[in-house]
């Protein structure tokens, strides 16, 4: 008889904290607009935005949107979706979820351990209240999200929180154009200072009348070669399980 009503109890306790548990929308990408309220259009540049901005710091924000907190609040559910993401890197806790959720009203800024100092409770409620909130009450939920993104890139960059959107999405667009230039130039430079010696080497060996190291030479250069690979992804670490939970604040419309 005990056994059996040890069995029950055991029994109940999994099922209750399974039922407990919230199920999750898949990581997709660096926005996550499972409520369907974010514009392609806008959707796409903030896809842009993010990766860049990951690439330059290594913090990591992602954008979420949920039809329904599942009966938590927004502040537990965002704790429990930022661990099972393992949104940030492992070691920085540089993660930060923007959480809306339209059908509750209510959204929140998630932020890593790793990224308080600068993402304090008293900035995230500012961007929440004077810049995410406003538009949310008017229904402008993309320009709500995308002016909250930029604020909070904003701050991880050193700007001011009302730092222009539009100023913000040149920085990250416009820079690595400047660099990828800057390396093109000094490539096509160093191929030129290549390009002169091996034509002096040739001009030597020819005058020499050594046809065979010059066959040899001209051999291994063409064995010789340069390989430039470009990585598409979320970019290094992302979901790479830093521990979530920290600070962040919310706001409710």
């Amino acid at each position: 008889m005990g056994q059996l009503l040890f069995a029950f109890f055991l029994a109940f306790f999994i099922v209750s904290t399974t039922l407990a548990q919230p199920s999750f929308p898949a990581l997709t990408g660096r926005v996550v607009d499972n409520a369907h309220i974010i514009s392609p259009n806008e959707k796409n540049n903030l896809e842009e935005i993010l990766a860049q901005h990951e690439q330059k710091t290594s913090n990591q924000l992602v954008v979420v949107t949920l039809p329904s907190l599942q009966g938590l609040t927004i502040e537990d559910y965002g704790y429990k979706l930022g661990r099972a993401w393992g949104i940030g890197q492992k070691g920085k806790n540089n993660g930060v979820l923007l959480i809306v959720a339209p059908n509750d009203r209510t959204v929140r800024i998630e932020v890593g351990y790793g990224l308080e100092g600068v993402l304090t409770d008293a900035i995230t409620s500012q961007i929440i209240q004077t810049i995410i909130l406003p538009k949310l009450k008017n229904k402008d939920y993309s320009g709500g999200i995308a002016d909250g993104a930029s604020a909070i890139i904003n701050v991880m960059v050193g700007k001011s929180i009302g730092y222009q959107k539009s100023d913000i999405y040149n920085d990250f667009k416009e820079e690595p154009v400047l660099g990828i230039i800057f390396v093109l130039i000094f490539i096509r430079i160093i191929i030129g200072i290549i390009s002169s010696f091996l034509l002096v080497l040739f001009s030597i060996l020819s005058a020499l009348g050594m046809p065979f190291l010059l066959n040899r030479f001209e051999k291994i250069l063409n064995k010789l070669g340069l390989k430039f690979g470009i990585r598409k992804g979320f970019g290094v670490g992302f979901g790479g399980r830093g521990s979530k939970g920290g600070g962040g604040s919310s706001g409710r419309w």
